[in-house]
């Protein structure tokens, strides 16, 4: 029988691979109770692991045409956490993370064309803290 912490972790997995799964299908798969997976979904869900589901999205087929990648330079007296919420809030960005080095923050904006990028681009350059925006437009996603 496969522990509690090993259950979890293998729902998980499933659910990152597929989070469309339906609890049934998921119990199938693994030979366990569709009780036993929806109570795994709840810890999950309670312990922080899972904070939300959300779909992998080909932004090409929505008329976006360019993704950015911005680096956004901070003042030391910044608070990262803050600008990284407001850069969140901006409508065409899908991701921002802080991370190590310099700079801390990068986030991820999708726009419907070039000009849109500068505008994101300026608006987070304009930001109080923000000591520089550079971006990268990406290619391909892989």
């Amino acid at each position: 029988m496969p522990t509690r912490e090993g259950i979890k972790k293998e729902v998980l997995k499933r659910l990152v691979e597929n989070s469309r799964l339906s609890y049934r299908t998921i119990a199938s798969q693994m030979n366990i109770s569709t009780t036993t997976v929806s109570k795994a979904v709840s810890e999950l869900e309670t312990e922080g692991v899972i904070k939300r589901y959300t779909a992998v999205v080909n932004w090409e087929k929505t008329g976006c045409k360019c993704i950015i990648c911005m680096y956004v330079k901070l003042s030391k007296t910044a608070d990262a956490e803050l600008i990284g919420n407001t850069i969140n809030n901006i409508e065409m960005v899908k991701h921002v993370m802080h991370t190590t080095g310099e700079p801390p923050l990068e986030a991820v904006a999708v726009c419907r064309e070039d000009c849109d990028a500068e505008k994101v681009v300026k608006e987070v350059k304009g930001m109080p803290g923000v000591e520089g925006v550079t971006y990268n437009f990406v290619l391909n996603m892989l």
